[in-house]
């Protein structure tokens, strides 16, 4: 009966060393950054609704092996990564650069490093700001995706530009 009851504990004890149980952070994922300018207060009361500007850089596929398959395009460099589940989310580690991820409704949030991972594309990428600075530039335009205002891809190229000097 002892070894029963120690066998058990053991169980309980390893079982709870398990990080995130029952949280299936595996699957794509949409990397995306949101402004500067715009705070969300706290590591466990994320409102993203209250952010004005949100631009989805790359989408990024959690392996159960955990690795992390990342999407090229041609305006994001490659990356290569690792994952595991944490306490309270996610570390990714990508190009040997650590970003520790707060699950949130459904999200993973770096308050820090205004990052956000989402099920879910925004309709604002990367991609699409760099083809609306290209254009600008060159005096043409772009077709504008269903939702997406030109006033949109200004804001979001103004927040690239200042936080990367891009």
């Amino acid at each position: 009966m002892r070894k029963l009851i120690a066998l058990l504990l053991v169980l309980m004890l390893a079982l709870a060393a398990v990080p995130a149980l029952g949280e299936d952070y595996t699957g794509v994922w949409y990397l995306n950054y949101y402004d500067a300018a715009e705070t969300l207060e706290s590591n466990d009361a994320y409102n993203i609704s209250t952010v004005d500007t949100i631009i989805t850089v790359m989408d990024l596929t959690l392996n159960e092996d955990g690795s992390v398959t990342v999407s090229e395009s041609e305006s994001v460099m490659p990356a290569t990564g690792t994952w595991e589940a944490t306490d309270t989310g996610v570390k990714l580690v990508l190009n040997d650069q650590p970003i520790e991820l707060t699950a949130a409704e459904g999200s993973l949030v770096n308050k820090d490093e205004r990052t956000l991972l989402s099920r879910e594309p925004f309709p604002i990428t990367f991609d699409l700001v760099m083809a609306y600075g290209k254009a600008a530039m060159a005096g043409e335009t772009i077709e504008l995706p269903e939702g997406v205002t030109e006033d949109d891809l200004q804001n979001a190229l103004a927040v690239l530009l200042e936080e990367f000097g891009m």
